[in-house]
């Protein structure tokens, strides 16, 4: 099964985090054809973001654009 990372650039916190519901959606959607994992920018604010995609190894990765 290919491997799919799904990546919330969302780093605002202020007034409140926001959880990536639309990476979620997709990712319910999509698990029965790949092996998904969803990467949260939010709580480490990218600095772990290159160790996950090491250590997972996707064969595709789906960014959500953050718009201000």
């Amino acid at each position: 099964m290919k491997k799919l990372l799904l990546v919330n650039t969302n780093t605002e916190k202020s007034p409140y985090p926001v959880p990536p519901l639309g990476i979620c959606l997709i990712a319910s959607f999509l698990k029965d054809y790949y092996d998904v994992r969803i990467y949260d920018g939010m709580f480490d604010e990218g600095r772990s973001l290159e160790s996950v995609i090491l250590s997972y190894n996707p064969d595709f990765t789906g960014l959500e654009q953050v718009l201000y």
